[in-house]
């Protein structure tokens, strides 16, 4: 037997008592309807969704009964992962419009291919912190990529825009070497004042909202570093 009792001390929120404590029972009054009711901790969507394809398997062993999954999580997990596919698809058709703004902004394809190219590589990383550190793709993980992206794409053009007044006088080297040194400083304090303001989401409680502050300034730094580093030795290769 489980009571309201039980439930508010295993933490649910009083919303949730009221709705529970107008239910029937675990047992229907025909008898016909049982509710087995379980409780665990939040181990992902992908092993909840899991969790009820097993449950829902489990009703071949008995012909007679007809099992699923029904509750509050099989809600929550169908709009989180809905939620969660939507925003990626939603990054990478902002990725694909920003390419083409930039393109043609600057009138140079291999502009714009290097404009977006030290952008791409921080998602690389933060994908392989999300690895190391078991993050898993949720709304705000998935944001978070949609938030570095736009603000690490601004230095790559800040950049590029002066580097292309300067290619016009200049060959490639002496247009790096006359833009890079000039530029540099007002891109690293930009990027380091990003960092700052970034940092008070690493304090708060929420694990979703720590997560959320460390991708994103692992992504602004990494565009920094690639927009100093990487960005030019891509002209160079380039000779764009």
């Amino acid at each position: 037997s489980l009571s309201l009792r039980d439930l508010r001390r295993d933490g649910m929120p009083r919303p949730l008592l009221r709705t529970a404590g107008a239910l029937a029972g675990l047992l229907s009054e025909d008898g016909r309807t049982a509710r087995i009711l379980l409780f665990q901790r939040d181990l992902g969507n992908e092993y909840f969704r899991g969790l009820a394809d097993r449950v829902a398997g489990a009703g071949d062993q008995w012909p007679q009964l007809e099992v699923h999954a029904a509750g509050i999580q099989v809600v929550a997990t169908t709009i989180i992962h809905r939620l969660t596919r939507d925003l990626a698809w939603s990054f990478l058709g902002s990725l694909l419009v920003i390419f083409v703004c930039v393109t043609v902004r600057l009138r140079s394809l291999r502009l714009g291919i290097a404009a977006i190219l030290p952008c791409l590589l921080p998602m690389v990383w933060n994908l392989g912190l999300m690895a190391a550190l078991d993050i898993t793709l949720r709304p705000l993980t998935v944001i978070s990529f949609c938030v570095a992206f736009g603000l690490a794409v601004d230095d790559a053009i800040y950049l590029l825009t002066h580097y292309q007044r300067r290619r016009a006088r200049y060959s490639v080297d002496e247009a790096i070497e006359r833009t890079w040194p000039e530029i540099a400083r007002p891109v690293v304090t930009t990027s380091a004042r990003l960092l700052v303001g970034f940092s008070v989401a690493m304090f708060g409680q929420s694990r979703g909202t720590f997560q959320f502050g460390l991708l994103v300034m692992t992504a602004v730094f990494g565009a920094l570093v690639s927009a100093l580093f990487v960005l030019p030795a891509w002209l160079r290769v380039q000779r764009g």
